[in-house]
């Protein structure tokens, strides 16, 4: 039986962690902020709560359900069979996120759901459990966002950052799980040995995990419990199989000759006392060298290049500025005259001080290390002459992180390559002022179309809509919110434009929705969009199966923003969909060209009888059963048929009452023996497709192609209606040329 879970992370882990728990036998992966939705069995369950280096929490969801008022989220919780959870005999306490309009304070929301398992136990068993704040055996996790509320158990009994090793810290530690992340991606790899060195350990964070990371040493190895050991589900021999297995591959890594691969350094005394430590409750002392020495004598002499990582101090750490410049100075002198063919990698929040390095950085991801934002720094150090930077205003600072701007988007995870720097002409660097005037001139245009949206989104009742879209020439993007993602599409740019120039407005934009929007990487993606010519099609970028739901009126569409240049929704189309939502009770549904079926979804919900999904992608089949699935439509009732929509037209007989007609403008599909031209061949299309309608049916037909014409010929054989200016929401009066649409019935 497969468990539907909500896994947590830092804000900008979640890319690292959907691959990890993938490994770990995940599945059905879907990204959030914070955390990912996966599907697995209790063994999977097992695995990522003892393996996972990057999780917080793994929770087993129990209910998720759309909440208008605080009676509808004590419901959900007190329909939940909770004796069949955990044992009366146990303790419980209830850890509640996030408010709303009817929750406005954590406390209360935490109140109603203890409530509702207190009276769940009273109605079933007559008893109900005892509450414990302090230490409970059995922690519920609770979160409500706008209207969407879940709930469900803590199946690892508190955050799987607190390894089990670490009892004493130096000052402002790195959390364990953070820390793993940042070795991901500096490179540090399991299976793969190599020099690690830190010349400010601390309290030894970095090395200890980079050394658990290399030997493959599962690290919750030393957790002396886990939340899943008190429900009424857990199997003993099964965790004792995995957790065996976990145990014989330490003894293996300890019992190999890797000894001594991994050195840290602090002036202060008493971190290297606490990080020797937390080392050998780790178990890994024999495999790390912490030695008391102030940065002015790092001179490490290994006999091969290694990774030098660091958390040096930044931000509120210290007060003396000045201090703090020659701290990294110092560093980056060191690090040129020790390291060279190493690679490093520093944390910083403060641009400026890594400025101070003196070192050409090769690209940085951005993390929030507790409430601060931090940017994780990578160098690789080749010679010293090319190792130091070029002045600032010749020489853009790019931040790479995962669905970022300079990214290429058709790039693997694993395979990225870091967009290069353009170093001549480049006059606009990020600490010009013309760049920050470009900034503030986005930033600005930015906040003006949130304020203008925020009364309509109101009553839109949805939480995937545009925001810009190419508002002024010369920033020529298009700017999409999907709930709590956005994609910035840039359009593509004539060749008279000249490459550097758009290379900076790129960053301008960037750094203006990443400001205003409070962004963290995992929250922005980045796509460019070019004209379709001849038969070329869009093609697919990625194979995450990155996931998501957004909400439009009752309906949860799930989107992807990483595999395929379309995300799975056409936002301009919710007034249309909304459209079909109102005419659908009672009625049987046709959607031709039907992508992933969110006007479908759209009818289901509205009542519509049954309905017949026609379109030759067996890509957006499967997308389209996901929605269906999302939104327990009854399979039986709601069809899904993979076939070229104009040879279906020829063989069906049925009869609708409600015809969506949405067809690409060209396509050359591998299953068709020719194209489809829209311009060309829309009234054959039309024809065959109100031989399906009932004659008091009515054929909702649109189509996107810039330039369309409908032929007047129609005219004689139909009832026509233009309704495009009704179809056109508040999002998209800038282009209302976005789409084309009409009302078509048969005449009376």
């Amino acid at each position: 039986m497969k468990n539907r879970l909500f896994i947590t992370c830092p804000k900008g882990v979640e890319l690292l962690l959907e691959d990890e728990v993938q490994t770990l036998g995940l599945d059905s992966i879907q990204q959030s902020v914070g955390g990912i939705f996966a599907e697995g069995d209790l063994a999977a369950v097992y695995r990522v709560c003892l393996w996972s280096r990057l999780a917080n929490r793994v929770i087993w969801l129990l209910a998720e359900a759309e909440v208008r008022t605080k009676e509808d989220l004590y419901r959900s919780v007190r329909d939940v069979y909770w004796p069949g959870c955990f044992a009366l005999n146990k303790t419980f306490s209830v850890d509640f996120k996030g408010t709303n309009r009817f929750i406005k304070h954590s406390n209360y929301g935490g109140q109603l759901v203890k409530d509702g398992i207190v009276d769940a136990f009273n109605a079933e068993v007559g008893e109900r459990p005892n509450v414990d704040s302090q230490s409970a055996q059995v922690h519920i996790f609770a979160s409500v966002k706008r209207n969407r509320f879940m709930v469900g158990v803590d199946m690892a009994g508190g955050s799987l950052h607190r390894r089990g090793y670490r009892l004493a810290g130096a000052k402002a530690p790195l959390k364990e799980n953070l820390a793993a992340a940042l070795l991901v991606r500096a490179g540090v790899k399991t299976g793969e040995i190599q020099p690690v060195v830190d010349p400010m350990c601390g309290s030894g964070t970095l090395l200890i995990e980079a050394i658990l990371t290399m030997l493959n040493i599962a690290p919750a190895i030393q957790r002396p419990s886990f939340g899943f050991e008190q429900i009424l589900r857990h199997q003993p021999a099964l965790w004792k199989e995995i957790y065996q297995d976990a145990v014989d591959k330490r003894d293996a890594a300890f019992a190999s000759e890797a000894r001594l691969i991994a050195y840290g350094y602090d002036a202060d005394g008493r971190s290297i006392m606490a990080a020797r430590d937390n080392a050998t409750r780790a178990g890994v002392a024999e495999f790390i060298e912490f030695k008391p020495q102030s940065l002015k004598d790092f001179a490490p002499a290994l006999p091969e290049p290694g990774v030098l990582v660091c958390n040096p101090p930044y931000g509120e750490r210290l007060s003396d500025r000045n201090q703090l410049f020659g701290l990294y100075q110092l560093l980056g002198q060191k690090l040129r005259q020790h390291c060279e063919g190493w690679e490093a990698a520093i944390l910083s929040s403060d641009d400026d001080l890594i400025k101070a390095l003196g070192l050409q950085k090769s690209r940085a991801y951005q993390f929030m290390n507790g409430a601060l934002k931090a940017q994780w720094v990578l160098f690789k150090l080749y010679r010293k002459d090319k190792t130091l930077n070029p002045p600032a205003e010749l020489a853009p600072s790019v931040k790479i992180s995962e669905g970022n701007v300079w990214e290429k988007s058709a790039a693997r995870r694993n395979n990225e390559q870091a967009v290069s720097t353009p170093s001549e002409n480049a006059v606009d660097g990020p600490q010009s002022e013309r760049f920050k005037k470009g900034v503030d001139m986005v930033s600005n245009r930015l906040r003006k179309n949130r304020k203008h949206l925020k009364k309509w989104l109101k009553r839109a009742d949805t939480d995937a809509y545009r925001i810009y879209d190419a508002d002024m020439p010369e920033y020529a993007f298009a700017l999409d919110c999907y709930g709590e993602f956005f994609q910035i599409t840039e359009y593509s740019a004539p060749k008279s434009v000249d490459k550097f120039a758009a290379f900076s407005r790129r960053q301008q934009f960037e750094e203006a929705v990443r400001e205003v929007f409070e962004l963290t990487p995992g929250q922005l993606f980045f796509k460019e969009r070019t004209r379709q010519k001849g038969t070329s099609q869009y093609v697919k970028l990625d194979d995450s199966k990155a996931f998501f739901r957004v909400q439009e009126g009752n309906a949860h569409l799930l989107v992807n923003l990483k595999d395929y240049l379309d995300t799975g929704l056409f936002l301009d189309h919710r007034p249309v969909r909304k459209m079909i939502g109102e005419q659908a009770k009672g009625k049987r549904f046709l959607n031709l060209f039907a992508y992933t079926s969110a006007a479908t979804v759209q009818a289901a919900q509205g009542g519509a009888l049954a309905s017949v999904s026609v379109d030759m992608s067996q890509t957006y089949q499967s997308w389209s059963l996901r929605n269906f699935k999302a939104n327990r439509l009854d399979l039986k009732r709601h069809l899904l048929v993979r076939a070229n929509v104009i040879d279906w037209l020829s063989e069906a007989r049925d009869q609708f009452d409600l015809i969506f007609l949405d067809p690409p403008s060209f396509s050359n599909s591998k299953r068709m023996d020719d194209t489809f031209d829209v311009q060309r061949d829309h009234v054959n299309l039309i024809h065959k497709t109100m031989g399906r309608l009932n004659q008091e049916g009515t054929l909702i037909f649109s189509n996107n192609r810039r330039g369309f014409r409908l032929d007047k010929v129609l005219e004689s054989h139909f009832d026509i209606q233009d309704i495009t200016a009704k179809t056109i929401d508040e999002d998209f009066k800038r282009n209302a040329k976005i789409h084309q649409c009409w009302i078509i019935s048969h005449k009376k």
